[in-house]
């Protein structure tokens, strides 16, 4: 079984994408990995695919790999095809300007990595997301006899949506990684085709994420920790002020907030030190996966005080289902799918967005009942294990997009799709 998975970059050491191919390899997948970018991609990953057998290969971008001359013979052998394509592209260009002029400008090299497809003996291929990735999913099917398949997240159900429907409708699934992200493309397909949308979350190798349990008696200073790339869907400027209003509480608390610049560093720390709190809240940059593992065992609280706007938000933070996994307690919002893993009072405790006064009453109230806050961090991991491990997750996809599924010892159960 091979499969080709479409991405525009894949920058980061161990990102949720990375991790699911990981799992699929370890299944006995081929994989094959086609980027528009591909220095940022990890070379050790890069070597495991290589070595598997699969190959990463750069997809040729505006103009390379002979694209505009592949597209010219389109134009002589398949002219309706082509001419099809031309007035879907201007249909989303009156939509949705950007949206058309990157689809028309993939088209090129859609037709170079459909020959390369061809060449590789490709069973199906995968786009990793539902902007650029799908277009170019959906240029190769139209141009061949590939099958293909969609991956939607958030963001680019918010912001890339053009042209989305016939893509999905096109395909052979739109898999999703949370409830809040069905609905959100459910929305966008419509009612009648909303079972072409099935969601499929992202999953942990629980292997690697054993739990790190927590003193039975009450830390006498509350470390709390958050990680995420300093930008404003996070909500890091709540957490600050939630610091504030605890320390104005007398609550012996301190914070750490890892994760590297989005554009908030400076405006972040001025509201540090605005709110007196130097010393107590501290950005500490990036830091590796591993040295972020760590900190996150030993944390107290993992708090992500995220926000959503209309137009973009989180999914599920992978940061959280880490958190459970290592049995570290959260403490959280209602953005995005967030109440899918953190059920109030159960898993952790969620708050409503943009509420400071309702994030430092949560974060006491951790502290305080130390015993019940244990209690749910047990229940977190459980939900990590019956959820979101790895292997079943990796094998729920597979047969979400109609591929065989191995089981145990090697065995294969016939695909969900007929």
């Amino acid at each position: 079984m091979k499969l080709s998975f479409v991405n525009t970059r894949m920058p980061g050491i161990n990102t949720f994408q990375i991790r699911d191919l990981r799992t699929l390899m370890r299944l006995g997948v081929s994989i094959d990995l086609y980027l528009f970018e591909i220095d940022s991609l990890d070379p050790a990953f890069r070597a495991e695919i290589e070595q598997s057998g699969g190959v990463v290969e750069r997809i040729p971008f505006p103009l390379g790999g002979g694209g505009p001359i592949k597209f010219l013979g389109e134009c002589v052998k398949r002219p309706h095809v082509v001419l099809a394509d031309l007035a879907k592209v201007a249909k989303w260009t009156l939509q949705e300007p950007a949206e058309g002029i990157r689809a028309l400008a993939v088209l090129p090299a859609s037709l170079v990595l459909r020959d390369r497809l061809e060449a590789r003996g490709t069973d199906r291929v995968h786009a990793l997301w539902a902007g650029v990735p799908a277009t170019v999913a959906y240029w190769v099917s139209r141009h061949s006899g590939f099958r293909f398949s969609i991956s939607a997240h958030a963001w680019d159900l918010l912001q890339r949506t053009r042209g989305l429907r016939e893509k999905v409708l096109a395909s052979e699934r739109l898999v999703v990684c949370s409830g809040f992200a069905q609905e959100t493309a459910r929305a966008i397909v419509g009612q009648a085709d909303r079972d072409r949308v099935e969601l499929v979350y992202h999953g942990l190798d629980l292997s690697e994420w054993t739990v790190a349990d927590k003193p039975a008696t009450r830390p006498d200073e509350l470390e709390i920790l958050a990680v995420g790339r300093l930008t404003w869907k996070k909500g890091f400027e709540y957490l600050i002020d939630a610091c504030a209003k605890l320390r104005g509480q007398k609550a012996p608390v301190r914070c750490r907030i890892i994760g590297p610049d989005g554009g908030l560093q400076s405006e972040l720390q001025a509201r540090i030190d605005r709110l007196g709190l130097t010393g107590v809240v501290v950005l500490e940059g990036g830091q590796a996966p591993l040295d972020v593992r760590k900190a996150m065992a030993a944390a107290d609280i993992l708090c992500c005080p995220s926000v959503q706007s209309e137009t973009s938000s989180d999914g599920i933070p992978n940061v959280v289902l880490e958190a459970l996994a290592l049995g570290t307690p959260v403490v959280t919002t209602d953005a995005g799918g967030l109440s899918e893993v953190v059920l109030d009072g159960e898993t952790g405790l969620r708050v409503p967005q943009r509420d400071p006064e309702k994030l430092a009453e949560a974060l006491l109230a951790a502290w305080t009942d130390w015993e019940g806050t244990r209690a749910r961090a047990r229940a977190g991991r459980t939900l990590i294990e019956k959820k979101f491990d790895a292997d079943i997750t990796a094998r729920r996809f597979l047969g979400e997009i109609g591929l065989p599924v191995p089981q145990a010892g090697g065995r294969e159960h016939a695909p969900i799709l007929g």
